[in-house]
């Protein structure tokens, strides 16, 4: 499975491998109230994160979880 941007985070966070990025980056999005709504895009803007960079190590944890 590929993430992509318009995936929202709840369904990111259920890929394996996925929560360690997240947490890399200070992310504890399953205390959010909006994490079924926020996309990873969205995520990215409201924390200002690179999200090209974010993506790409997010499918390397997915990958590599494999």
């Amino acid at each position: 499975m590929e993430i992509n941007e318009n995936m929202n985070a709840a369904e990111a966070l259920k890929v394996k491998g996925v929560a360690d990025v997240f947490r890399k980056y200070d992310l504890y999005c399953l205390k959010c109230k909006g994490i079924v709504q926020e996309t990873i895009e969205k995520v990215c803007y409201n924390r200002n994160i690179d999200k090209e960079t974010f993506l790409n190590e997010l499918n390397k944890s997915v990958k590599d979880a494999k």
